[in-house]
């Protein structure tokens, strides 16, 4: 009777550890540890580095996804989808389920960067997460708001920075010159104003205000877009003062 007793006993102890162990490994396999080892979607390029000039002149970048695919080819979707760190307009193309073209646009005044990111976000994607890119930049040439080593040494600004909002509406702030040496020529402004104009990293209007032998006041009219530079340079040309030799400027824009 004993003997049936312990036989039945290891019965029912083999069934209840046989449940205990199914219910850890069911666990196991539905907790949110268990997907900790899961790769998460990733994008690669064909550039492993951008050299600096192509953000000014513009490239086309291709993409891949890894991880994921895209559940539209539609280009629309993909603008709509798609940001840049930096202010290049991106435009997609020839879109797959695992791949896109973009075309960046040239950016003339674009100040130094080190690298750009690129982020697609779950719109466009089979996974509920966006997925980015991180590139970076190599400085092939110097930025184009790069102060010229020269700067402010003859002739400058009377201000410590300006404001980017200034040259797309301008305030009405007028902008003073001094001269530390020379004098402006005697005669028309004309020659300094196409000098400011021509010479600037910046496109804008101006309009001279005010001249003196060793001051030229000028404001500016505003452009089509807001300036992304980092400084404003523009030249005095070797016309525009006694000294005969080309002057130049620089100061700090204020984003």
């Amino acid at each position: 009777m004993k003997l049936n007793s312990y036989v039945i006993a290891a019965i029912l102890c083999g069934s209840s550890l046989g449940v205990t162990q199914s219910v850890i490994a069911s666990d196991l396999t539905y907790s949110p540890e268990s997907t900790q080892h899961l790769t998460m979607p990733s994008l690669t390029a064909n550039m492993n580095v951008i050299p600096y000039s192509y953000l000014l002149s513009g490239f086309t970048l291709y993409i891949d996804i890894d991880g994921a695919t895209f559940n539209t080819t539609n280009a629309n979707d993909f603008r709509n989808a798609t940001t840049l760190s930096t202010p290049n307009r991106v435009t997609p193309y020839g879109a797959t389920e695992s791949s896109i073209r973009y075309r960046i646009t040239a950016l003339d005044d674009l100040r130094a960067v080190n690298s750009i990111t690129l982020t697609i976000d779950q719109s466009v994607l089979s996974v509920p997460n966006s997925v980015s890119i991180t590139i970076p930049v190599f400085h092939d040439i110097a930025p184009p708001d790069t102060p010229h080593e020269e700067a402010n040494t003859v002739a400058s600004l009377t201000v410590d920075s300006v404001d980017a909002a200034d040259f797309l509406i301008p305030k009405g702030t007028v902008y003073t010159i001094i001269l530390n040496d020379g004098e402006f020529v005697p005669g028309c402004s004309d020659v300094i104003k196409h000098s400011i104009m021509n010479t600037s990293n910046i496109r804008d209007m101006v309009t001279i205000w005010h001249k003196s032998s060793n001051e030229v006041q000028f404001v500016l009219s505003g452009s089509n877009h807001l300036p992304n530079s980092a400084n404003w340079n523009f030249e005095l040309t070797p016309d525009t003062t006694t000294l005969n030799n080309t002057l130049y400027i620089s100061t700090p824009i204020n984003h």
